[in-house]
């Protein structure tokens, strides 16, 4: 016996409905992960409080030193723990906390941190408390052009490095 086959007709409302449906689940299945994804990245990031206190003149001048080298900052790390940012694969958000008037913090070339000296200065940060964004991983120096205070120690430099967990490029 040969059965034969009904070809049925096609329902197109509500086929399109189905695609449509489908479309949007998936989509909100994406923003689900992603937010999971960021979430999970905000909890792994660490809090570093630059220097751990205070900009000001350390009682040891190589205090900022030994601070920036006992640390490893990755993008999307928060550099104040009083500030709980998630900016990740774009920049790291530096806090330095000091009076105004009584410091600053400039950012400048390898050599000028060297010689505590600031003609060509990339940044000035005269208002404290000083918000610095560091957009690119490298290293970046920092020091203060109030007095001698840079002699004195007021000086740090920083080294970020790319996420644990993000692949992407930062420029």
């Amino acid at each position: 016996m040969t059965e034969r086959f009904r070809v049925r007709p096609i329902d197109l409302v509500k086929h399109r409905r189905l695609l449509s449906m489908g479309r949007t689940h998936g989509a909100a299945l994406g923003r689900t992960l992603l937010a999971a994804f960021l979430l999970a990245a905000a909890l792994a990031a660490d809090d570093h409080v630059v220097g751990g206190s205070v900009w000001c003149i350390p009682t040891n001048p190589g205090l900022y030193r030994a601070w920036a080298d006992n640390r490893t900052v990755y993008v999307g790390d928060n550099l104040d723990s009083k500030r709980h940012l998630l900016i990740p694969c774009a920049a790291v958000l530096s806090v330095f906390r000091f009076e105004t008037g009584f410091y600053n913090v400039v950012q400048v070339s390898r050599r000028e941190y060297d010689d505590c000296t600031a003609a060509d200065p990339y940044q000035i940060f005269s208002d404290g408390p000083a918000v610095v964004l560091q957009a690119s991983t490298g290293v970046r120096y920092y020091v203060c052009t109030v007095g001698n205070y840079c002699k004195l120690g007021v000086r740090l430099y920083s080294r970020l490095f790319l996420s644990r967990f993000f692949t992407c490029s930062v420029s």
